[in-house]
């Protein structure tokens, strides 16, 4: 094909579990087919990051949530028999059509702010359509 585009694709169809990386998915060639599917969801779909950002006031310091749009790469697509399914996006998997999938929270860690006092970080992941 030419256009070197990768994408996960469905190796072990016995396994319903959604697991990038493992024996059911590998990351391989996309088709001319895959390619053309994947250009459309690419256009369609896409995730809301949002993160807690510490930030200085008048003698205190508080917390504030913010937010961006984070675009999908062509790598990034899960495909099924020539279907563009879902997307596996900052070790995260979103599938389009199963809406259980289309928020995650992300644990990043945990920041001590006083004697007996911590904050913990998380990111969340909303999956949205245009």
């Amino acid at each position: 094909m030419g256009n070197d585009l990768k994408c996960w694709k469905i190796i072990d169809e016995a396994d319903a579990a959604l697991r990038i990386g493992e024996d059911a998915y590998a990351l391989q060639d996309a088709t001319e087919e895959e390619a053309a599917a994947g250009t459309y969801c690419l256009g369609k779909w896409y995730a809301e990051r949002q993160y807690k950002v510490q930030v200085a006031g008048l003698g205190s310091v508080y917390y504030e949530m913010r937010s961006e749009m984070q675009e999908f790469c062509f790598e990034e697509l899960i495909f099924n028999n020539g279907e563009c399914i879902g997307a596996y996006h900052d070790e995260l998997v979103f599938l389009f059509d199963d809406e259980k999938t289309h928020y995650h929270k992300k644990y990043l860690g945990e920041m001590i702010t006083g004697p007996d006092r911590s904050i913990e970080f998380y990111d969340y992941y909303y999956l949205h359509t245009r």
